[in-house]
């Protein structure tokens, strides 16, 4: 029905077309970065990013590895859903006309979800543009089967294996899932460490364009002042409390506010007015507040929705395609049709049972927590993990476990993880030093959980030893772990005015 070269055509181009959309998009917004930290310095407040992070974002590299984000997530999903929907129009519903009109319905009703709260120009070319180009191509390129039998061949041996994998693999679906990937699959090996790097060095600011405005670190805001200036101060007060920061500038900002007449604070974003709330009400209940300006602000609710789906069922839907045509390709050489794709389905369920057991052997059979001694003392570095994990959860001292410190000294990267994490709820003194030691650790995911776990040990003295690491830091998600841990540790912004 397809030439394998037209399959991989079909894929490659929806994914370079997703790949230049997304480019420019994550370029625009790490421009945009770049002001606003330049605005937060110039303020004197702490800004993560900082400069260092922030000036490297401007180039094109970073805006296609930041776009990459899109391209294997977003990319992938639409891809994959305009492949099937013209597979689906061609060879079942054989072109009709009614069945072509419900799929351009169905194509509209995707392009509505993304503007639903008014234009969003980057969202609608990704849903405009890459599935029209997949579609079309799809269509041009299909060849007509020579029976239907051969379609239903077709259509099981594609379906068969990827039901009982999605079947297989939702047994293990639960709030953990992405962090016993992680522990198992990506630290566990040189090419997994290189992944998991290149996730924490390129989709914090992949995430900054679609990000709503509460859900960012630190965000700005311009305020008109008001007659009452102890009202003025206390609404101050609250705005930096959420790490809303006041800034003077002539550019654009998060919010804008300003104080009606009638006592009432009137917020807008873009000259455009979002809400009007009393400044009374807002005082009392700040964050109520802003989340609610927040979301009747966020424009990128249903893209962000499209684009988790995409990432959960698109991804994994394509690395199918792309096995499939490299292995596919090779047996034909040596068997027909039929036989080349009954292996394939083979291996592929292999391949996906193969990566699903360290998964399942992490999550199935954990110690008690009078065992996890013996757990941690194991030669199984699954039970030493379980161990740890169970200490964890269950806010045990880590440090009454023997071998905690050649753990800490010589553990894999995912036992130091669990490990540190620990530390942050331990009681002894020494916990601190060790804390501060990680905080320089070359492995981004262990420096991370080491500023999480000073911000959970509420040592305030950590304060002088976190901020600036954050001024020096070349890593983004370090600096936002960093800037968590001094607000657990009731830190607070210092600047204008």
């Amino acid at each position: 029905m397809f030439k394998k070269t037209t399959l991989f055509l079909m894929i490659a181009t929806g994914l370079m077309v997703c790949q230049i959309i997304a480019t420019g998009h994550v370029f625009l917004s790490n421009r945009a970065v770049l002001e606003q930290t330049s605005l937060l310095t110039q303020a004197g407040y702490l800004s993560v990013p900082n400069e260092i992070v922030a000036r490297d974002l401007t180039g094109l590299a970073p805006a296609m590895a930041g776009g990459l984000f899109f391209t294997l997530s977003l990319g992938a999903g639409l891809t994959v859903l305009s492949f099937l929907a013209a597979w689906t129009w061609i060879f079942l519903f054989h072109r009709s006309r009614s069945a072509l009109i419900t799929i351009a319905i169905l194509h509209l009703l995707l392009l509505l979800a993304v503007n639903f709260k008014g234009a969003n120009l980057f969202p609608s070319l990704y849903i405009m543009i890459v599935p029209l180009t997949v579609f079309v191509i799809t269509i041009r390129c299909a060849r007509p089967p020579f029976q239907t039998r051969s379609v239903r061949f077709y259509i099981f041996a594609h379906a068969a294996p990827l039901l009982f994998l999605s079947i297989l693999w939702g047994t293990q679906m639960n709030d953990r899932i992405f962090i016993n990937v992680r522990d198992t699959l990506l630290l566990s090996n040189a090419f997994g460490l290189k992944l998991n790097a290149f996730y924490y060095d390129h989709t914090l600011h992949a995430a900054e364009t679609f990000r709503p405005i509460h859900q960012k670190l630190i965000k700005i805001y311009k305020m008109e002042p008001f007659a009452d200036q102890t009202l003025e101060k206390e609404v101050r007060d609250q705005l930096i409390r959420l790490d809303y920061l006041p800034v003077r500038t002539e550019k654009r900002v998060d919010l804008e506010i300003s104080l009606d007449d009638h006592g009432s604070l009137l917020f807008s974003r873009h000259a455009m007015p979002v809400l009007a709330f009393p400044a009374s009400r807002f005082v009392a209940d700040a964050d109520q507040t802003l989340s609610r300006i927040s979301s009747a602000w966020d424009k990128n609710k249903g893209f962000r929705l499209i684009t988790i789906l995409s990432l959960v069922i698109g991804l994994p839907l394509t690395l199918y395609a792309i096995l499939y045509l490299l292995i596919h390709g090779g047996l034909r050489l040596l068997v027909d049709e039929k036989k080349a794709m009954i292996i394939v389905s083979l291996t592929s369920v292999a391949i996906g049972v193969m990566l699903l057991v360290p998964v399942f052997l992490l999550e199935t059979g954990g110690p008690e927590s009078d065992k996890a001694g013996a757990y941690l003392a194991s030669d199984s570095p699954v039970k030493r993990l379980q161990a740890l994990r169970k200490i964890n959860d269950g806010k045990l001292e880590i440090t009454a476990f023997h071998g905690y410190r050649e753990i800490l000294a010589r553990g894999s990267i995912p036992e130091r993880y669990w490990a540190v994490r620990a530390l942050g709820r331990s009681r002894d003194e020494a916990a601190y030093g060790q804390l501060i030691r990680f905080l320089d650790s070359e492995n981004i995911n262990i420096a991370c959980m080491a500023y999480h776990a000073l911000g959970m040990m509420k040592e305030k003295r950590a304060i002088s030893e976190i901020i600036p690491r954050i001024n020096v830091s070349g890593k983004w998600y370090v600096q936002w772990y960093a800037y968590h841990a001094l607000r657990r540790l009731k830190w607070s912004q210092r600047g204008f005015p």
